[in-house]
């Protein structure tokens, strides 16, 4: 009897016809026979002697894998506080900034109240005198007195330089 086993198995792959099983190995398909089930464990017997010690073999020159990072831990206390350090040096002042715009002029205040009267100045110096004004007329004669009449003088010469001015 032919058997037609799969095309293109995998390693380890089991393929079963009746009551047979094949396994394959990667190259052919090998007769697998299942395990016979594991009896109990018998009692654990004594411990004998140890033997001598081996000599130390060679210093291995490969290197195992680095292990995994182990978890970090826990914070250190916070240390002292240090001194602190000396003041360092005044930069250079920098560029002068733009001028800013011009305000917007303001509104005129109230008048003011207006203040006391100050005090009299002194009396100035008096000016010269001015020209004499002309004569006024010859006022009306004044009525007569009403004592006595005195008595009549003697007559006096004639006055010549009068007639004549008169006659003329």
């Amino acid at each position: 009897m032919a058997i037609d086993f799969p095309n293109s198995p995998e390693v380890n792959d089991l393929f079963t016809v009746g009551n047979r099983t094949w396994v394959w190995n990667g190259n052919f398909w090998d007769a697998y026979y299942a395990p016979n089930p594991t009896g109990p464990t018998g009692p654990t017997g004594p411990q004998g002697p140890t033997g001598p010690t081996g000599p130390t073999g060679a210093a291995s020159t490969v290197t195992g894998p680095t292990g995994a990072t182990g978890p970090t831990g826990p914070t250190g206390a916070t240390g002292d506080t240090g001194p602190t350090g000396p003041q360092g040096v005044t930069g250079p002042t920098g560029p002068t900034g733009p001028a800013g715009a011009n305000g917007t002029i303001g509104v005129d205040g109230a008048t003011g109240p207006t203040g006391p009267t100050g005090p009299t100045g002194a009396t100035g110096a008096v000016g010269p005198t001015g020209p004499t004004g002309p004569t006024g007329a010859t006022g009306a004669t004044g009525p007569t007195g009403a004592g006595p009449t005195g008595p009549t003088g003697p007559a006096g010469e004639p006055n010549f330089s009068s007639f004549l001015l008169m006659g003329a």
